[in-house]
């Protein structure tokens, strides 16, 4: 029987944290292109849904740019 070590364990390092919000933000990229594709198609947003659209895809790449920013990486030498 396998183990799910991650779920039993009780501190989060910052290697388990990076990889959920890379997998996290995986899914938020895969659900824009749906929805480019279905604007693409003639799918028309009310302006509620563009302001939240918008929204959606400012915050995406500030957290792609925070994920693979280097100053924010603690170099041990």
């Amino acid at each position: 029987m396998k183990r799910n070590i991650h779920a039993k364990s009780k501190k989060h390092t910052s290697k388990k944290i990076r990889n959920a919000l890379r997998k996290q933000l995986a899914y938020v990229k895969r659900d824009l292109r749906y929805l480019e594709q279905f604007m693409n198609e003639g799918y028309a947003m009310t302006g509620k849904d563009i302001n939240l659209y918008l929204t959606i895809i400012r915050l995406y790449e500030w957290q792609q740019y925070i994920l693979h920013s280097y100053r924010n990486r603690i170099c041990v030498k």
